[in-house]
């Protein structure tokens, strides 16, 4: 039930020009794909958190995506992905 409350606020943070809430709501999208094993959706959600987050100086918000990131990768056996995502 999360999912469609957090995609209808990314609409209105993008709506808004408010990229702090938005990379947020990326997060917590991809976190609730993570949850349900929907990693391709949730890498996505992710990888666009990333490039706010690095856009707007948030490191402790670039490091919990890579962190997240390199957890999806290495359940899905990418081990490598994972290692390069994690020495980020």
């Amino acid at each position: 039930q999360a999912i469609p409350c957090y995609e209808q606020a990314l609409v209105i943070a993008r709506e808004l020009n408010d990229q702090p809430n938005e990379h947020r709501y990326l997060g917590k999208l991809g976190d609730a794909y993570y949850t349900r094993q929907e990693y391709s959706q949730a890498i996505s959600c992710y990888e666009q958190a990333l490039v706010i987050a690095r856009k707007l100086n948030d490191q402790p918000s670039e490091h919990r995506y890579l962190d997240y990131l390199g957890l999806i990768y290495t359940a899905l056996g990418q081990h490598t992905q994972a290692i390069t995502l994690c020495q980020q």
